[in-house]
């Protein structure tokens, strides 16, 4: 998957959504089998986040998935976010 936008912007923010803005991107691709998913996604913004990158899996064993992710943003300010997020889950 690929997106760009043409305008963006939150309500309120009167930089972002104007003609001549810088345009933000994203990619994502996503494999998936039987019982194993693995993704991962990529973002380009131009706000409040510089850029952005996450990974993520999951395998079931029947009845019961495990699943876990990992993100990663560079923000405007040049501070860094991580997230890291893990799930059981039984059917």
């Amino acid at each position: 998957m690929a997106a760009v936008t043409t305008k963006s912007g939150l309500a309120g923010n009167a930089s972002e959504g104007v003609d001549g803005g810088k345009h933000s991107y994203g990619l994502s691709a996503k494999y998936a089998a039987s019982n194993f998913a693995i993704a991962a996604a990529y973002q380009k913004d131009n706000a409040s986040v510089n850029n952005e990158w996450g990974i993520g899996g999951q395998y079931t064993f029947n009845p019961v998935t495990v699943a876990v992710s990992y993100a990663n943003a560079k923000m405007a300010d040049t501070s860094k976010v991580r997230r890291i997020h893990s799930t059981i889950s039984a059917m």
